[in-house]
This record gives structure tokens, C-alpha cells and sequence, in this order.
């Protein structure tokens, strides 16, 4: 899955009558120890048209030995 990729179509979700949406998220993870980690996932969703947050749970990649887990 490519998440830059927007050349694709969209789908208008509604929840309780209410439209939402959410966002792609990836990027790179970098610590004092010399080595970094991948990461990618999508948030969870938030209504449209007001202001909002979104919270998001994802894993790192599996290196050097482990991998973390981010959430917000």
C-alpha cells in the first residue's frame, strides 16, 4: 500500500449520520542508540468540518532485535 499514492478514489464515511474521515500515517522513528524504525498505520476516525483530534495506535518495524509501539 502506497500512502502517498492519491490518485485513487475516496469514500465518504458516515457514522451515526455524522460524516468522518481519517488520515494515513508512516514515518521514521529514530533513537540515540544508531538505528531507527519504520512505521505506518491509520488513524482512527474524527468527524469532518469541526475541529478535532485523532488518536492512532501503530508498531515500528522489527529491527535491530525489536520493534515499539506508538500511540496517541
Amino acid at each position: 500500500m502506497d500512502f502517498n499514492d492519491n490518485s485513487g478514489h475516496r469514500h465518504d464515511v458516515y457514522f451515526r449520520e455524522r460524516l468522518v474521515h481519517a488520515h494515513y500515517l508512516e514515518g521514521v522513528i529514530t533513537y540515540d542508540l544508531g538505528h531507527y524504525h519504520l512505521y505506518a498505520g491509520v488513524a482512527d476516525f474524527a468527524p469532518s468540518g469541526v475541529q478535532h483530534v485523532h488518536s492512532y495506535i501503530a508498531y515500528t518495524s522489527f529491527d535491530e532485535g525489536h520493534k515499539h509501539f506508538i500511540s496517541c
